[in-house]
């Protein structure tokens, strides 16, 4: 079993009109209180619950961040210690139903979806400032403030209190994550992480918050995000989890890349985050 850093506390899943809930185990399928709601049909006014979806309450702690057991590059070192405020994570990445709904209400093209399916895949050609933009509107409609994770934030939700590569250990599993470099597959088809992420690695990567660095030299040690960054103005962000394209090397929870801040492409998305 990994080694735990902190000490885990129950997470807790929310939604605008329920009191929480304890999340399902680690083993537990998609469960259908759980899932992402139907597909939103254009002429209908989508509530709060079917934009957002499931928050989880992700406790507070100290972790270790970075390249914990030598095997990734120069971009993840050095390892540091971090420490993290209590915040709110999605279980899932944002859905095409999801952000399909803002884009009829605001008259902005619909991503491309390569043929994959919208509803419940997580949505796909999407830019940094994209999804900016269906956060705004998502505050806007709901009084919150919704955001991006920052790159601390995120990798300490992926490994969920583990020290391994992997959130549920130290060799890859095909059965955990979606890398077989053909398409997307629904928000939720794998086992999620020890508090009840899905898709923290693979099928998707994520966009974060934080402006590109070459490695962890002056990172942030209070789970901010780093937005000076190698260039003023930031025009490159750093995106996590990796995705169906990559190989598992870059699907560990350490792994970090870069993305221009305004280009779309077809494995790339987002999850919605909120302060406490």
């Amino acid at each position: 079993m990994p080694s735990m850093l902190v000490r885990l506390t129950p997470c807790l899943i929310w939604s605008l009109a329920a009191l929480p809930a304890q999340i399902p185990p680690a083993t537990a399928q998609l469960a259908p209180n759980n899932s992402p709601q139907s597909p939103i049909h254009p002429s209908h006014a989508p509530d709060i619950n079917a934009l957002v979806g499931s928050m989880l309450d992700i406790p507070s702690g100290v972790f270790r961040m970075g390249d914990l057991d030598g095997s990734g590059s120069v971009s993840e070192k050095p390892v540091h210690r971090v420490s993290v405020k209590r915040f709110w994570l999605a279980a899932y990445d944002v859905t095409f139903e999801q952000y399909d709904a803002y884009a009829h209400a605001t008259d902005r093209p619909l991503p491309n979806d390569r043929g994959w399916g919208r509803g419940k895949h997580p949505v796909i050609n999407v830019s940094a400032e994209d999804a900016q933009m269906y956060i705004e509107w998502l505050n806007h409609r709901t009084g919150r403030r919704f955001r991006l994770p920052s790159e601390a934030e995120w990798e300490y939700a992926a490994r969920a209190g583990t020290t391994t590569p992997y959130y549920w250990g130290g060799e890859f599993d095909d059965r955990r994550a979606n890398n077989n470099h053909t398409s997307t597959t629904e928000v939720g088809s794998f086992p999620p992480n020890g508090w009840g992420l899905y898709d923290m690695s693979g099928n998707v990567s994520q966009w974060t918050r934080d402006c590109w660095s070459g490695n962890y030299d002056g990172a942030p040690a209070k789970g901010s995000a780093w937005q000076t960054g190698e260039t003023a103005p930031c025009h490159w962000n750093v995106i996590r989890g990796g995705s169906w394209r990559f190989d598992s090397t870059n699907l560990r929870v350490s792994a970090r890349l870069r993305f221009d801040l305004t280009n779309r492409v077809d494995d790339l998305g987002f999850r919605l985050a909120l302060d406490r």
